[in-house]
């Protein structure tokens, strides 16, 4: 159930063989979100309820993957004539997203896909020069989908990885500090407001804690 699915990052990949294709009486194309809407709705079911529980779970898409969170923020997908984007093209990225910091000159990732993505909804982080066609959105603060592979790409692509593991941590630094404010908040309600102690050892066990962490 993805009832209890709750994780502290995800990467949602992009994958495509001969198993992955729609046919119907006109015509057999890669599987698409038309292909997981007609034939395996509960894979999809599964995969939005995923990204709705982990809202504040930083998750990247790449390929396939952002065409599932495309979907979910409301976007469109769009099949490409012939043989689709392929190669290692020239692409633009906005430097000041979070996911692109400390990236510089130019940058040649691998595309190989049949769809793209439209997102009005989104802001736009990369694009593709060669096809004219935006290839990257920031969904939302810890949602991004990418169109190029991370993988056989130019060899900024490794520095994209290493950023989106410096959100994670800035995630899990604010979450981790959220917490111990709580905590103390509560400890001076029980002090100060009911007049009651809060337990002897509780100011140990937040700076073994707070050592554990850091």
């Amino acid at each position: 159930s993805a009832a209890s699915d709750v994780y502290k990052r995800q990467i949602l990949l992009g994958i495509g063989s001969e198993n992955t294709y729609y046919s119907d009486e006109r015509q057999r194309v890669k599987c698409s979100i038309k292909c997981l809407k007609k034939d395996h709705r509960e894979v999809l079911n599964y995969l939005l309820t995923l990204i709705e529980l982990n809202s504040n779970t930083p998750i990247l898409g790449i390929c396939y993957g952002a065409l599932i969170l495309n979907y979910y923020y409301g976007g469109n997908e769009y099949k490409i004539p012939d043989a689709g984007i392929q190669g290692f093209l020239k692409t633009s990225i906005d430097k000041n997203c979070s996911l692109f910091k400390n990236i510089e000159g130019e940058f040649y990732p691998q595309y190989n896909h049949n769809y793209i993505i439209i997102n009005d909804h989104s802001k736009v982080i990369a694009f593709n020069e060669s096809s004219q066609l935006k290839s990257g959105y920031e969904f939302s603060e810890n949602h991004y989908g990418i169109s190029f592979h991370l993988i056989n790409s130019d060899s900024k692509y490794e520095k994209i990885i290493d950023n989106f593991f410096d959100i994670i941590e800035k995630h899990e630094s604010i979450s981790f500090l959220i917490i111990m404010l709580l905590v103390i908040t509560a400890m001076l309600l029980l002090k100060f407001i009911y007049k009651k102690d809060y337990p002897k050892n509780l100011i140990l066990v937040i700076l073994i804690l707070s050592l554990i962490h850091s």
